[in-house]
């Protein structure tokens, strides 16, 4: 089981698909691309808003409706849910389980923006860069972001030098046992 905690603190259990864990997707996918050694798709926008709490901020992150930067769900049906800002911070969720891949609307993909997946063990597996991602796709607004990855995720940090990385709807799939 994938176990979510929304904004509102209650927990959501999903079932995680049988292998392979790699083509589970928590969306359509829109588009596909290899961004910094790994795979990242655009998926279809969600219909519901949740915000994970990270397991640990640094520096400035706000949360909330009004939150600095650009509310990353645009002018979609969820545009007045809660996100988190970085803005000279990060966060950083550390799961459970070993993710095969993290989903998140990645509000604004600058290139001070990072995503930093880690290993089971805390080894840096990759980072992706905003601008590379802003690149990739040829958008500069909020877009719901699938990264896969071939080694098992321990744990994710956000971060950005500056004003400001956006981000919501955080998800994780579960490695098939």
């Amino acid at each position: 089981m994938l176990r979510l905690v929304t904004a509102a603190g209650a927990i959501v259990a999903m079932s995680a698909l049988a292998a392979p864990a790699m083509a589970v997707v928590p969306g359509k996918v829109l588009n596909s691309a290899s961004v910094d050694g790994f795979t990242v798709n655009v998926l279809r926008f969600p219909t519901v808003a949740h915000l994970a709490r990270p397991t640990s901020t640094t520096g400035t992150v706000t949360s909330g409706t009004n939150a600095d930067g650009t509310n990353p769900y645009g002018g979609s049906p969820l545009a007045g849910s809660a996100f988190l800002s970085m803005n000279g911070g990060s966060v950083t969720y550390v799961f459970k389980h070993p993710a095969a891949w993290i989903a998140f609307i990645w509000g604004t993909p600058d290139s001070y923006n990072y995503v930093s997946l880690y290993d089971t063990t805390g080894a840096l597996i990759g980072t992706l860069n905003g601008g590379d991602i802003a690149s990739a796709f040829g958008f500069q607004t909020g877009q719901y972001m699938q990264i896969l990855s071939t080694t098992p995720i321990g744990s994710v940090v956000a971060s950005s030098d500056q004003c400001c990385f956006e981000v919501g709807n955080q998800v994780q799939s579960s490695v098939a046992q």
